[in-house]
């Protein structure tokens, strides 16, 4: 380097040093400016990221899914050693209150929202059940198939056929049969459906039991149809008496594969037995009679008898006298006469009442 340029260089570092003093506080000015404004700057970043995360937290948190199973929001687990965002503690916070709102109190707080569903559950381990007794309460047996347990055995059933106590239905309405009262309807003088072994059966009113035994519901009057399982209906009565005591029931009437009977005897009762005959006394002498029969099955001895007589058209047996009376299965007839006559042939009927 020339003689003259290094001349040159140390003028202008004189020159320098004899200028920057006076400009040293506008190039302090600066640098203050550049370090506040990456001071700001990175604040608004951390703002911005702050912002930003907590947006993404919410946004994202799991909570519980449509089959019920909670998830923790994003930031979770913590890592230990490190800082906890204020963002993502806050977000498990209200995360975790707004599931346990939604949650159902123990106590009773609340009331479900939504429809509550369950497992099937069993015989012996129902849906619904009590805390001191687990094997009572409503459970599923198939689809549209719901029963009550008690103490695990199936009571009650409900079904698309209809509602069944102590059986499955067959029908709208099914009650199991046992040997003994399987229904009471009433507290006051109540009805009663009672089965014993074999079939037999009875509707009883104030009184339950069969023809082998009655017993009182209430204190008064008992009454009873009773199904012999044989063929027969009978109806019973019996005089007032003590609820709970023994009921003396008194046959009254039987209707059976014999007709209508009454009372105990079963002495048939019937106003359609009649019959007839064809029946020519030929000449009835002077204060004589002539007599006929008339078979009528099922007529009893003694019961009360109609007869029709032909018309004879003014002469000869219009001027008779006629009775009748019955024994075992047949109508008599007697014509009798003061003055000799004969009616000639015809019909005659004849009908039995049994007592």
């Amino acid at each position: 380097m020339g003689r003259g340029q290094t001349y040159r260089m140390s003028e202008w570092r004189k020159e320098v040093k004899t200028i920057r003093p006076f400009f040293g506080w506008l190039w302090e000015l600066n640098e203050i400016l550049v370090d506040h404004l990456a001071r700001v700057l990175s604040a608004l970043a951390l703002v911005a990221a702050g912002v930003l995360g907590a947006w993404y937290v919410k946004d994202v948190r799991a909570s519980r899914n449509s089959v019920g199973s909670y998830s923790l929001p994003a930031g979770q687990p913590v890592v230990s050693g490190t800082q906890i965002s204020s963002s993502t503690f806050n977000s498990l916070t209200s995360d975790l209150a707004t599931e346990l709102s939604d949650s159902k109190s123990r106590s009773g707080k609340g009331d479900f929202t939504a429809p509550v569903r369950g497992a099937n559950g069993s015989v012996s381990s129902p849906t619904w059940s009590f805390t001191n007794d687990t094997g009572t309460g409503y459970w599923l047996n198939a689809a549209s198939d719901l029963r009550l347990s008690i103490g695990g055995t199936a009571k009650g059933f409900w079904s698309a056929t209809g509602l069944g106590i102590g059986v499955a239905p067959a029908y709208p309405l099914d009650v199991a049969s046992s040997n003994g009262v399987v229904a009471r309807i009433g507290s006051t003088l109540p009805t009663f459906f009672t089965q014993v072994a074999g079939g037999a059966s009875s509707l009883g009113f104030n009184m339950s039991g069969t023809a082998g035994g009655w017993t009182y519901g209430t204190t008064g009057y008992g009454l009873a149809f009773f199904n012999n399982n044989i063929g027969d209906l009978v109806f019973y009565t019996a005089p007032s008496g003590t609820g709970g005591t023994a009921a003396t029931g008194t046959e009254r009437v039987r209707f059976g594969l014999a007709g209508l009977t009454v009372g105990a005897s079963g002495t048939p009762i019937s106003a359609s037995y009649r019959g007839t005959t064809t029946w020519n006394p030929g000449t009835i002498g002077n204060n004589s009679c002539a007599t006929t029969t008339i078979s009528l099955t099922g007529a009893a001895a003694g019961a009360d008898c109609n007869f029709t007589p032909p018309d004879f058209g003014g002469a000869g047996g219009d001027f008779t006298t006629v009775h009748c009376w019955v024994t075992a299965n047949t109508c008599n007839l007697r014509m009798c006469t003061v003055t000799s006559t004969t009616p000639g042939s015809a019909t005659w009927a004849c009908r039995v009442n049994n007592p």
